[in-house]
């Protein structure tokens, strides 16, 4: 009876309800999560839980052996052969030898074995590797000399694979062979055997995302979360300490941090716990009960590493600041100022796309003009701040119905309303526009209150937080869900344009290496194999990673006036920020020059993506202007000058349409001998085309031909982003 088998059988015999009490017991799980639990157990599938920390996707994958019975094994087997079907190299080998193999219990409580997740580890963690004594004793060839892995000796049990999306590719290849049913190869030995294995891996919410194709197609996911039942997680909270006011104050605080706008991630059930013991056993140390006392001290040593801040308010809040103002609303110490209605996440999201990618709202809000940005609001009834306008205008128009209007409404207004309501007839033309003026002001304060505005002159911009926010609608995901990068033999393993600078093998010692990159394990195994009895400089091995090419890029864009045609303008800032956040998660630095009639440079080479966005927004077409490419590419060269080159590659990403048309005679000509020029500093050029009316695809195809890059159409102007990441990516091969 193979594992499968075994456990299908143990929750027939005992019933689904009681093996979920069995498994669950202690735990407060949806009961979809229960369900979906037990059907992947009973069909034999290999488990992903995913979920945040502190959520019990450990412990729930170690409950499974209580499922497990007793089974009879060859005793001295390391991978835990039956005793009626011995099969693996080592039973086989003593048979041969003429030895008789005895049996031992093997408890069901036993049948675990569990790997933790990290960069470190190693195929021979889990497949095993020479022992070096018994290798000089017996020879690199015997079995005997071979020491297996935690894969090999999870045989005939439950292999719990902990932080599945921390471990490096070269080791996932070799679990995807015991995932898929493959005899396992044994280290260097052509010995192989079948694996009889249930695998059950944890790792953090977006882990199927990361994993290969190949790998998660092999697993059932679960996704469990922080939701336990109030009645449950409440009774965790207290224990025997939390007396009944701490409870529901320290209640509090836990929900609010799992319902705050800027936290992405609240408090697990597991921080829950450990804020309830922290808050009974800090009130007994400093000798103080009342809860405005100790929550706010208790909150600030164990609360702000627990939760996670948005990516939007990263840059302006931090989790202490976020924890102080929960506990204190908690504990109802701050005022509540009154707000008509609140902004979801996706209203804020919408809007902030919606002010930096449109003119008509931009402008007016940045100069002041409220009397314009109201009559567009207007014009553009389905626009995200027009929406937002009229529901505060309706608001208003509710509230102001009983009650006056302070010094903002005049008698015969208020005529107006009572009229409304004796008619029931629509408001007066005078006090509609009264009441849109100052639904317009309190909207912009709103907005200016959620951080997504910020007063400069007469006016508003987007704030450092309503710039982090419009990254996050426009690349949510830029490089999330791209396979992680590595070397190996199986597809999965194949290498990506990224280098994260993980370990992906060994290699020869080489002059001028690093004593932090050698392998002591590696250099070990090749003195073993070398036979000899003391290393030399023959034996050490270098630790190889994935290390990319760091990149410095100069993105040279259009701003003449053909670039006004359906929205190229738009796209092209797009695909700026988006190339400005690619680059920087890499640490490679970006430029933007602009060029119409001649060129200036925008940005200087920075990291900084909230610097370079704010830039970007404010760029502006040059109407009735020519297309000076040459001079665009003079200037991006002459920034490069100004930098060293020092370990990075410079690279020039030319946007345009193509269509040259300064300086006077030739144009094309003097792009072309701007080109020649650029890669001579080696420099290299590729060109994203804008193919619209007007464009020049041969003059793009020459730059880029002779800049030693790459030339990409783009028909459709809202694809330009996809682009131009990828064309980062392939500029650092």
């Amino acid at each position: 009876m193979n594992l499968q088998d075994d456990i299908k059988n143990s929750i027939i015999l005992s019933g689904a309800e009681e093996a979920g009490e069995t498994l669950f017991e202690g735990m407060s799980l949806p009961e979809k999560n229960k369900a979906d639990m037990l059907a992947s157990l009973m069909a034999g599938h290999h488990i992903l839980l995913t979920g945040q920390p502190g959520v019990g996707k450990t412990m729930l994958s170690t409950r499974i052996i209580r499922l497990l019975q007793d089974r009879e094994v060859v005793h001295g087997c390391p991978v835990n052969c039956l005793i009626d079907s011995p099969e693996c190299p080592w039973c086989l080998q003593r048979l041969q030898k003429g030895e008789k193999l005895t049996s031992k219990t093997l408890k069901g409580e036993n049948r675990l074995v569990k790997v933790s997740g990290s960069g470190d580890l190693a195929v021979a963690d889990l497949v095993g590797d020479l022992d070096p004594q018994m290798a000089i004793d017996y020879g690199i060839f015997d079995l005997r000399a071979f020491v297996p892995g935690k894969l090999l000796r999870a045989n005939k049990c439950i292999l719990i694979l902990d932080f599945m999306d921390r471990m490096p590719e070269r080791v996932l290849n070799t679990i995807l062979s015991g995932l898929a049913g493959d005899t396992l190869s044994i280290g260097k030995f052509d010995e192989t055997f079948p694996l009889d294995i249930m695998i059950i891996a944890t790792g953090a919410e977006g882990t199927l995302n990361r994993l290969p194709i190949d790998l998660a197609d092999h697993f059932d996911s679960i996704s469990l979360s922080n939701s336990a039942e109030p009645e449950f997680e409440e009774k965790l909270f207290s224990g025997s300490t939390v007396t009944p006011p701490w409870k529901e104050e320290g209640m509090k605080v836990v929900q609010k941090t799992r319902n705050h706008e800027d936290l992405s991630r609240g408090l697990s059930i597991r921080g829950s716990i450990r804020y309830g013991e922290l808050i009974s056993s800090y009130s007994n140390v400093i000798g103080e009960n009342a809860p405005e006392k100790v929550l706010p001290e208790a909150s600030r040593i164990t609360l702000p590493h627990r939760v996670k801040v948005a990516p939007h308010a990263e840059s302006n809040r931090h989790a202490d600041e976020i924890i102080d103002e929960i506990v204190q609303e908690s504990l109802g110490l701050t005022g509540t100022k009154e707000q008509m209605f609140s902004l979801s996440k996706e209203n804020m999201l919408a809007i902030v796309e919606e002010i930096a990618r449109k003119d008509h709202f931009r402008k007016p809000l940045k100069f002041g003009l409220f009397d314009i940005l109201l009559k567009r609001i207007k014009r553009f009834p389905e626009s995200e701040l027009a929406n937002v306008h009229q529901e505060m205008y309706d608001r208003l128009a509710l509230k102001y119905k009983n009650r006056d209007m302070d010094d903002n409404l005049t008698l015969e207004l208020l005529s107006d309303i009572d009229e409304v309501q004796e008619r029931q007839a629509r408001l007066s033309a005078e006090l509609r526009a009264k009441l849109e003026e100052e639904a317009l002001i309190r909207t912009l304060d709103m907005l200016e209150e959620s951080q997504i505005l910020t007063r400069g002159g007469r006016g508003y911009n987007l704030s450092r937080r309503g710039i982090m926010l419009l990254l996050e609608r426009l690349a949510p995901r830029l490089w999330e869900g791209s396979n992680i990068t590595g070397q190996g033999k199986h597809k999965t393993g194949k290498k990506h344009l990224v280098g994260e600078g993980r370990i992906v093998g060994t290699r020869s010692w080489r002059f001028g290496d690093r004593y932090r990159d050698v392998s002591l394990n590696s250099t070990i195994r090749q003195a073993i194999r070398n036979r000899h009895q003391k290393i030399t400089r023959d034996d050490i091995r270098i630790l190889k990673r994935d290390i990319r090419t760091r990149m410095d890029i100069i993105l040279c864009l259009d701003l003449s006036g053909t670039m006004d045609q359906l929205e190229k303008l738009w796209y092209g800032k797009e695909s700026a920020i988006a190339l400005a956040l690619a680059s920087s998660s890499y640490g490679d630095r970006v430029g933007l020059v602009t060029f119409s009639n001649m060129a200036k440079v925008v940005s200087d080479l920075t990291t900084n993506t909230y610097r370079l966005t704010e830039r970007v927004l404010d760029l502006e077409l040059k109407e009735n202007a020519f297309t000076n490419i040459g001079y665009g590419l003079l200037t991006a060269r002459g920034l490069f000058s100004r930098h060293s080159k020092s370990h990075s590659k410079q690279h020039i990403i030319l946007v345009s349409d193509g269509d040259a048309t300064a300086p006077h005679p030739s144009p094309g000509r003097f792009a072309i001998k701007e080109a020649a020029k650029t890669i001579r500093k080696g420099i290299t050029i590729s060109c994203i085309c804008i193919d619209e009316e007007n464009s020049d695809v041969d003059l793009m195809n020459k730059i880029a031909r002779l800049g030693r890059g790459r030339t990409t159409l783009i028909e459709d102007s809202k694809s330009m982003k996809g682009a131009l990441v990828e064309e980062m990516y392939g500029a650092a091969q």
